[in-house]
């Protein structure tokens, strides 16, 4: 009878030390997982990038493409438009839709806030 009390108390100790090893292991993954994804937040406010559309092109429907792709179809002043991950060097198309007159705008490989103004050469 004796045996069986040890084999029990052995198995029973065997498997809490195993049941701490793999909670241990959870919470290290856990602690891991969250620390990955507040830098992936980070990561993505650093990508932002908001195009405000200035006074300078006040009362023109424009179409705004970031190279190839169309952003916007109908934008006006004051819009705000929100763009992510932009290549080094980048250029801002606005087209004008009644006119067709094309303005390029370069734009930084720096994100945040980039007020769209009209090209002083333009003028």
């Amino acid at each position: 009878m004796r045996k069986a009390r040890n084999a029990n108390k052995s198995f029973l100790a065997g498997t809490a030390v195993l049941f701490v090893a793999v909670f241990a292991v959870v919470l290290i993954f856990l602690f891991w997982g969250f620390s990955l994804s507040d830098n992936k937040e980070e990561r993505q406010r650093k990508d932002v990038f908001r195009f405000v559309i200035t006074d300078d092109f006040r009362g023109q429907d424009l179409a705004v493409w970031l190279g190839d792709s169309l952003i916007a179809s109908h934008a006006h002043a004051g819009d705000t438009l929100t763009h992510t991950r932009l290549a080094d060097e980048t250029t801002l198309l606005l087209v004008d839709n009644a006119t067709d007159h094309v303005t390029l705008i370069p734009v930084s490989a720096r994100s945040g806030l980039v007020p769209l103004r009209r090209p002083k050469e333009v003028e």
